[in-house]
Order: structure tokens, then sequence, then C-alpha cells
């Protein structure tokens, strides 16, 4: 029970942070507090942790690395789920670990980490114009797909 309500009070901060973001500051009267609040909420989301930095290239290395690691967990989650689901048909009953892994992850997932990682996966295709090239919002380095 009080795990529950430890995950909805982190997920309501995820959420306040879209209501303070850089993108819509411009419509709070006063935007030193709304720097301060975004200050606080910025702990529940995944960027700032790689737009602070000298060096953009480690930083975008970084991000590239972790993008592949929470695709492959995501893998292997879904092949333990479908693992899961062949051995139940066959009456194996010993997959009580795999089974609460499975609810832990997906409690996680659909709580607390749904909306960083929400973010985290469109990321790609938050571009935005520099010197007539779409280049990556985080990292102004990297050249964005299409025109």
């Amino acid at each position: 029970m009080l795990q529950r309500i430890a995950l909805i009070l982190i997920e309501t901060f995820q959420i306040l942070n879209f209501h303070f973001c850089e993108e819509l500051e411009s419509a709070w009267k006063n935007s030193s507090i709304v720097s301060g609040i975004r200050l606080i909420l910025k702990f529940t989301s995944l960027y700032p942790y790689f737009t602070s930095g000298s060096d953009s290239s480690s930083l975008y290395t970084t991000y590239n690395a972790l993008f592949y690691v929470v695709a492959s967990l995501f893998l292997v989650l879904f092949l333990f789920f479908i693992y899961i689901i062949v051995s139940l048909k066959r009456k194996n009953q010993k997959l009580s670990l795999l089974i609460n892994l499975i609810r832990f992850s997906t409690e996680l997932l659909v709580t607390i980490l749904y909306l960083p990682l929400l973010q985290f996966f469109l990321s790609p295709l938050d571009c935005k114009t520099s010197n007539s090239v779409l280049v990556h919002a985080h990292f102004p380095d990297v050249q964005c797909f299409g025109n």
C-alpha cells in the first residue's frame, strides 16, 4: 500500500513536469517561480542527465547506449512473458519467480517509468532548426532525419 502511494506521488510529479516545461514557461506570469518549480521537478525526468555537461558527444553516446539497453530490457521482458505463457500451457508450475518479476516490472512500467520512457523513446523526433538544418533539440551536434 505504501509502495503504491509512493509510485503515484512520483507519477504525479512527472505529470506536473509537463506543466512547467520550458516550452510553456511564457504561459506562466512569474518565470522565476516556474524555473524554481522546474528545478525541483526535473529529477523525475531523464533529460536533465543528458543536457548538462560540456562534452556533447559523450552525452550522446551515453544517451544511445541507454536507449539500446532499455529497448533490450523491453525485449527480455517480452520474451519472459512468452516463456511464461508457453510454460503455463504445458502445465509447468515452477514459474513464480518469473511471474513476480513480470508483475513488478509491469507495475514500474505503467507508473513511474511510463512518462520518462515515453519521452525518452520519442526524443529522436524532437528537432529544431539551426542554420536551416534540422538538429536534435538536446544534442545540437546531431542532425535529425528528414527535411
